[in-house]
């Protein structure tokens, strides 16, 4: 006996009895492509990025560096030191930290042990001596900038961009003298030259309180 209704479409079909699409390739790049553009504008649209998709547009610090032209192992320098830092003081505010520490932290689950979080003291230490030697001043602006997301006075703004250089030295992300001049422009090779940003008379570090 025949049934009523429409025909049953051919095809393979899922468990649940629906039939599976069968795309072309050129119409899965079509659908991926779409996809992309809207997670693209959907970026675009956010307040802080101002219409840009480089990720540094996600922090004042980030922001900073782009404003001013300044090169990428600026930026990378600045998220090692906001990392270490970061590293550091949750060890140290760990509820329990003493007690971990006087079994001699072995455990997988005991966190970082008492040398890890010297190891960081120290290297926290030694970036704000160098940026300090660059600037006092710059240095402690570029610190509330990193860590507190601050926005840095126009008219600090030389000190504060010649302390960060200071930092890429120091972590050996750039040469000696190399982090004050601008990036290099699309198809140039890495900008040599000196920098003609004043840097400031070279002074003891002290270290900030967080």
């Amino acid at each position: 006996m025949a049934t009523v209704g429409r025909k049953r479409k051919a095809g393979e079909r899922y468990p649940n009895g629906q039939l599976k699409r069968v795309r072309t390739k050129e119409a899965k790049q079509e659908a991926e492509r779409r996809k992309l553009e809207g997670e693209r504008a959907v970026v675009l649209a956010q307040p802080h990025r101002r219409g840009s998709m480089d990720c540094r547009a996600e922090s004042e610090f980030g922001r900073f560096c782009m404003a001013r032209g300044l090169r990428l192992e600026i930026s990378d320098a600045g998220d090692a030191y906001f990392r270490t830092v970061r590293k550091w003081s949750g060890a140290i505010h760990a509820p329990g930290l003493q007690d971990r520490q006087e079994r001699g932290g072995s455990g997988s689950g005991d966190g970082p042990s008492r040398a890890q979080i010297e190891g960081w003291r120290w290297r926290i230490s030694d970036m704000d001596a160098a940026m300090s030697r660059a600037s006092p001043e710059g240095a402690k602006f570029a610190r509330r900038l990193i860590l507190f997301r601050t926005p840095v006075p126009p008219r600090l703004d030389r000190e504060v961009i010649a302390a960060l250089a200071a930092l890429a030295e120091s972590l050996g992300l750039l040469p000696r003298g190399v982090g004050c001049s601008p990036a290099p422009m699309p198809g140039e090779g890495p900008k040599d030259t000196p920098g003609k940003l004043l840097r400031g008379t070279p002074n003891a570090a002290v270290t900030e309180k967080m």
